[in-house]
C-alpha cells in the first residue's frame, strides 16, 4: 500500500502537465528518482476534432518515456519529462500525429499549519508536432510557460487530495491556437485493496485567446479512472472524461456556441521507479 501511494504521488506531479506535487515524503526517501514509461491506450473520442459538429473517432496512441526528479534538502524539486507520443486516428487518419514533449518543472515544497504541503511550481514545455498521414497536417513547435500552486492534503494513508491554480501561457506557430490561460483544479486518489488506484477529478479553465480572429474558450472538464496493478511492474487502466467548451468573444463577453464530448480510454503501462 506505501508503494502504491508513492506511485500516487508521482503520478499526481505530471498527470496533467503544470500540476507538480507529492505527498508527506519519508526521510527514507531518495533524492532522485527515474521513471521510465511505456504504454499503450485506446480511446473513443465523441469529438476527435473538437469542434461544433465533430464527429467521434476512435484513436490508437503509443507513449514512450521518461520522468526524472531531484529533490534538494531545502525541499525544493527539479522534474524533468520526455515522451514520445504516436496518435493514430482511425476513421480520420489526416489527423494522425508524432509528438515529441519536452517538460521542465521547479518546484518548492512549503509546509503550511493548514494542509499537508503548499507547491508553488515554475515550468516550461515544447512539444513539437509532425503529421504522420502522407495526405495532409502540418508540422509545427508550440512552446509553453507554466507557473501555479498545488494544494497537497493527506487524507489518510491510503487517500489524497489535491487541489491548486495552473497558468499557461501557449506561444504556438499557428497563431490563432495561442492563449493565455487560467485553471482551477481538484483531484482524489484512493489506493485501495492494495493493487487499485481510484482518481477523480475537476478542472475549471478560462482560455484568453492571442487573435483577434479566435474565441476564448471557457472549459468544464470532469474524469473519473481506475488503476490496476496486477504485478509490481505493470498498470491497467481505465478512464473516461467529460469536457464542456463555451466560445465567448473577448470583446463582447458573451456566449457566441461550444461543443461538449466524452472520451473514455482503456491502457496498459509499464510501472516502473528507480531511486537513489
Amino acid at each position: 500500500m506505501k508503494r502504491l501511494i508513492s506511485i500516487l504521488s508521482l503520478l499526481v506531479a505530471l498527470s496533467s502537465i503544470g500540476r507538480p506535487a507529492v505527498a508527506e515524503e519519508e526521510r527514507s526517501e531518495p533524492r532522485f528518482t527515474l521513471r521510465p514509461e511505456a504504454k499503450l491506450q485506446l480511446e473513443w473520442d465523441s469529438n476527435a476534432i473538437r469542434d461544433v459538429g465533430g464527429t467521434s473517432d476512435t484513436i490508437f496512441k503509443t507513449f514512450a518515456g521518461f520522468t526524472a526528479a531531484y529533490k534538494f534538502p531545502t525541499d525544493t524539486a527539479i522534474t524533468g519529462q520526455y515522451q514520445l507520443q504516436l496518435w493514430r486516428f482511425l476513421s480520420q487518419s489526416v489527423n494522425s500525429t508524432l509528438l515529441n514533449v519536452g517538460t521542465l518543472l521547479v518546484s518548492q515544497k512549503i509546509a503550511t499549519p493548514w494542509f499537508t504541503s503548499l507547491d508553488p511550481f515554475l515550468g516550461a514545455q515544447i512539444i513539437a508536432k509532425s503529421p504522420t498521414d502522407l495526405v495532409g497536417g502540418v508540422a509545427r513547435t508550440d512552446y509553453n510557460l507554466l507557473a501555479g500552486f498545488n494544494i497537497v492534503q493527506s487524507i489518510d494513508t491510503d487517500s489524497l487530495f489535491v487541489g491548486g491554480y495552473r497558468y499557461d501561457r501557449l506561444q504556438a506557430e499557428v497563431f490563432e491556437t495561442q492563449f493565455s490561460g487560467h485553471a482551477l483544479n481538484f483531484a482524489y486518489r484512493n489506493a485501495f485493496d492494495k493493487q487499485f488506484l481510484f482518481a477523480a477529478g475537476y478542472e475549471l479553465q478560462y482560455r484568453v485567446a492571442l487573435a483577434t480572429t479566435a474565441e476564448d474558450v471557457l472549459r468544464n472538464s470532469v474524469s473519473v479512472g481506475m488503476d490496476y496493478y496486477p504485478i509490481q511492474w505493470l498498470r491497467v487502466g481505465a478512464t473516461a472524461q467529460y469536457v464542456n467548451d463555451i466560445f465567448t468573444s473577448s470583446r463582447t463577453a458573451r456566449t457566441v456556441g461550444g461543443v461538449d464530448y466524452w472520451v473514455i480510454g482503456l491502457n496498459v503501462g509499464s510501472n516502473l521507479l528507480f531511486g537513489w
